[in-house]
């Protein structure tokens, strides 16, 4: 029995083939060689003497098989196993294959589950091996209520949003409709008396009484104030400071062509001794009309205010709906200014107010040409002609006479004027400058 196993382990270690036993000490499953092949191995008569040739082979040999006598391995119970081809097994040694080492309490512990230990929180702390902390714990029932705040505050802001961005469209769009729609709207509000307070304005303007005019202009002051959007209230009260002014211009006029012509004449006589006192006496008519003229021309920049600021408070609440009565207020009012503005389409060219500003505006232009007071003098004749009874007309042919230097032909259409007109102030005393003492 000792020379077999001797044989048998001198053949194994010979063999360069690997083998695998399991941990039971049984060989593991066959994976290369079969029956068939093992059996033809044990065919070949091969002793423990016997060498193999380095690079040869013996007929009827697998080199890639177990010698005989290795893979047949006896177990004492007398079963044959057969030995597993890998080669990716343990190198093969020469160590016998003993029967494994069975023994009840190695076997339970190879059978036994090992069990799974998972470290706890305090554990870790009591080892120090993780910073004492609490930890972080997640409540479905708190994660549900935190989403729907802020689910809730978003759909909040967007709200604020929304609503912030449809009141600046809202205001935006009142802005628009207020700029287009909104004076005429607050025009509209006017009561029926308000609105023949303006057209019996009108009405006694033409009469030409200085005293009924003031009264007129002291009714369509307070009327612009309540409703202070009052357009045509504007325009009217605009018509009736520019007369005034015309007017004051008049008088001054006429001091200043009968204080020019007196003064002339005053220079004469006072170079002549003999005519000393009746140099005096022209001297002082000189210095009374130079008095005169000083007090006009402090009323004439006074009056110039009141129509100014009237024109800006006209302008600031112009609506469409009263176009004609605007473009007459701003066409006389262009007229004591010495220009006329462009006509617009549409203007009513025979309105008596009209008509007359432009022969207004020749006489107040700067340094007007005798052509254009030529011109403005024809104008207002034709005028004069359809309207007789109008006293406006004789008073501006009278000043272009003056503006000429044709004072004497002033004088009939003064008088004239102050016919139609008995409390015509302007045009009585425009007549009292022009008349030589």
């Amino acid at each position: 029995e000792k020379d077999e196993r001797h044989d048998r382990t001198a053949l194994f270690a010979m063999s360069t083939l690997q083998e695998t036993t399991r941990p039971d000490g049984k060989p593991g499953p066959n994976t290369g060689a079969t029956d068939q092949q093992l059996n033809s191995v044990g065919s070949v008569s091969l002793d423990g003497m016997q060498t193999l040739p380095p690079d040869g082979g013996v007929a009827g040999f697998d080199p890639h098989a177990d010698p005989p006598g290795v893979s047949t391995l006896m177990e004492p119970g007398g079963i044959d196993v057969h030995a597993t081809l890998r080669n990716d097994g343990p190198i093969a040694s020469t160590m016998p294959n003993l029967p494994p080492i069975l023994h009840p309490a190695t076997d339970a512990a190879h059978r036994a589950t090992l069990p799974l230990s998972l470290v706890s929180d305090s554990d870790l702390g009591s080892v120090g091996t993780a910073p004492d902390r609490q930890m972080l714990q997640i409540e479905t029932a708190g994660d549900a209520a935190a989403v729907e705040a802020l689910a809730a505050q978003s759909r909040r802001r967007n709200v604020i949003a929304i609503v912030v961005v449809l009141l600046v469209v809202l205001l935006v769009a009142l802005g628009v409709a207020w700029q287009l729609f909104g004076k005429q709207l607050l025009s509209m509000g006017v009561d029926p008396e308000t609105q023949q307070v303006v057209v019996q304005a009108l009405e006694r303007f033409r009469q030409e009484d200085a005293e009924v005019r003031d009264t007129e202009i002291a009714r369509l002051t307070a009327v612009v104030q309540e409703p202070p959007t009052f357009t045509d209230g504007h325009a009217a009260l605009v018509l009736g400071l520019a007369l005034e002014i015309d007017d004051l211009r008049a008088e001054y006029a006429a001091l200043v062509s009968t204080h020019g012509r007196l003064t002339t004449r005053y220079t004469a006589l006072a170079a002549d001794p003999k005519q000393a006192v009746a140099a005096q006496a022209l001297g002082k008519r000189v210095n009374v009309l130079s008095d005169r003229s000083r007090v006009l021309k402090t009323n004439i920049e006074q009056a110039w205010a009141r129509l100014d600021a009237a024109v800006k408070s006209m302008d600031a609440v112009a609506t469409k709906d009263s176009a004609g009565q605007l473009q007459r207020a701003r066409t006389f009012f262009a007229a004591q200014q010495g220009r006329l503005p462009a006509e617009p389409e549409g203007l009513d060219r025979n309105d008596y107010w009209l008509r007359l500003a432009p022969p207004i505006a020749a006489l107040n232009a700067v340094q007007p040409s005798s052509n254009q007071l030529s011109e403005a003098l024809v104008a207002v004749n034709e005028l004069r002609t359809e309207l007789p009874e109008l006293p406006r007309p004789h008073f501006v042919a009278a000043r272009l006479h003056v503006a000429l230097g044709e004072d004497d032909k002033a004088i009939p259409e003064l008088e004239k004027a102050v016919a139609h007109a008995a409390n015509f102030r302007a045009a009585i005393e425009t007549r009292k400058a022009l008349e030589p003492q």
